[in-house]
């Protein structure tokens, strides 16, 4: 996952953005950005996607923001079982913090022996579960949630009869926006209406679905990343992460983005 002290000092380069709609930011003159970080490829769908908005708009106005029991777990549940079928066991961490922290004491598994399918093939003890790709043959899964910007709870499932612990307290409006999340997932990848283009850059980048990887290792990265943000794109905040091939994008914008990919698989 994201380091935060590498996250800060690469994203204290950009300038103050105002607003984000889709795959772009904008800063306060009004200049455009094609991210392709995406908050850690979380943001898959974009930012402001689908009515995740409008759901933490409606779960705001009950007034309840405080982690007690509420009906949100169920509904969250309910959704998961939707988008990854077959699951038996669902478990809800207050915050990823708390499952990692469970993942290392009552299992053994630390955050590096996560497999993320946008990174490889190989599918590992617990696994990412990544909109748009192939669930992995693993035995635990830790479902990612296109809700950018959050400290979302984090949730362990299995498709197994295994003992997993009691679900935490979590926040009412992060889970009503999860369980949005999960349903604007389900939508696009029945519409498979986005990434009808690829970044065709393999250098650089290979792509997986809407997930770019880098195809080499840097000396420097904070140099490349520098190179991008002052041709307007954002890469991700480090090179061990995926990115997000935007899901709508220009004529313009792709022969940009080719040619940065171009121009710095032969600088760096």
């Amino acid at each position: 996952m994201i380091d935060g002290a590498y996250e800060t000092e690469l994203l204290n380069f950009l300038p103050r953005i105002n607003r984000a709609r889709g795959w772009r930011v904008y800063d306060k003159q009004g200049n455009r950005f094609i991210d392709l970080g995406m908050d850690g490829a979380r943001a898959v769908l974009g930012y402001r996607p689908g009515l995740v908005n409008k759901y933490i708009k409606n779960a705001l106005s009950k007034g309840v923001t405080t982690p007690f029991p509420s009906v949100y777990s169920f509904k969250l549940k309910q959704a998961l079982k939707k988008w990854i079928p077959g699951l038996r066991n669902i478990v809800i961490f207050r915050d990823s913090y708390r499952l990692f922290s469970y993942l290392k004491s009552e299992m053994g598994i630390d955050t590096h022996s996560i497999s993320d399918p946008a990174l490889t093939d190989y599918a590992s003890a617990v696994s990412y579960v990544r909109p748009f790709l192939s669930l992995p043959d693993s035995d635990f899964f830790i479902p990612v949630f296109p809700v950018p910007g959050f400290l979302l709870p984090a949730v362990l499932c299995s498709r197994k009869d295994v003992e997993l612990p009691s679900d935490e307290l979590a926040n009412p409006v992060l889970l009503s926006a999860m369980t949005r999340s999960v349903f604007d997932i389900i939508l696009a990848e029945k519409k498979n209406e986005f990434w009808q283009v690829t970044l065709e850059c393999p250098d650089f980048f290979t792509q997986k679905g809407p997930y770019l990887v880098f195809a080499r290792e840097f000396s420097d990265y904070p140099a490349v990343f520098r190179f991008f943000l002052d041709s307007g794109v954002i890469l991700p905040v480090s090179s061990e992460l995926p990115g997000v091939f935007p899901g709508e994008i220009s004529d313009g914008e792709l022969k940009k983005l080719q040619r940065l990919c171009l121009d710095a698989a032969s600088r760096f």
